[in-house]
């Protein structure tokens, strides 16, 4: 790029809005943090406006990443961040200072940190990025899982959010419709739990 105009704006769009996202930053905030307007940071993520090495400064400061990665990080396609991996690059970013700070606001939501502990491993356990949806015939409502973490689970959902198991949850935790449709799509399974009221 020596000696030639940088003409790369519609990728750097691209590395802003994922660098803002992975930040868990949204364009309203971002805009607030480099002092500009909503509408520029959406005309700079389409690629539709050019940089200024001043306006450059202040997204690099604001989401503390570098010039480099935000002009010359390559061709990207734009991403969707999960909670866990904002709150992972938002760790990653801390000084000792601001680590302890965060240590203490979630001590003081969960007072224990045992209960901390139950809740990373509760998260860890339902992290959707670990299952893999398959219907047994394509007509089908009922989704079933595979947990690439655990074998020999026998998990199912209607809606690919909330997991049943199937020797805990049936029928306890269904619902009425829910029920009915699994019977009618899973006969083998109602009648082996035809005792369970």
């Amino acid at each position: 790029m020596e000696g030639k105009e940088y003409t790369d704006w519609e990728n750097f769009g691209i590395r802003v809005k994922n660098t803002r996202n992975s930040r868990g930053m949204t364009v309203e905030k971002l805009a607030e943090k480099s002092n500009r307007t909503e509408n520029f940071i959406q005309r700079i993520e389409s690629g539709k406006k050019k940089c200024s090495i001043h306006t450059l400064y202040q997204f690099c400061k604001s989401m503390n990443a570098s010039a480099d990665d935000l002009l010359m990080g390559g061709k990207v396609k734009i991403k969707d961040y999960k909670d866990r991996e904002i709150i992972e690059n938002l760790l990653d970013n801390c000084d000792e200072k601001q680590l302890k700070v965060i240590k203490e606001v979630l001590i003081a939501i969960c007072p224990n940190f045992d209960d901390l502990k139950k809740w990373g491993e509760y998260m860890e356990k339902e992290d959707i990025a670990n299952y893999e949806f398959y219907k047994k015939n394509d007509t089908d409502i009922i989704w079933w899982v595979n947990n690439r973490k655990r074998v020999g689970e026998h998990l199912f959902t209607f809606d690919k959010k909330k997991i049943f198991n199937l020797f805990r949850d049936y029928p306890y935790e269904l619902t009425k419709e829910e029920k009915e449709i699994f019977d009618r799509e899973n006969p083998y399974w109602a009648d082996f739990f035809k005792d369970r009221k």
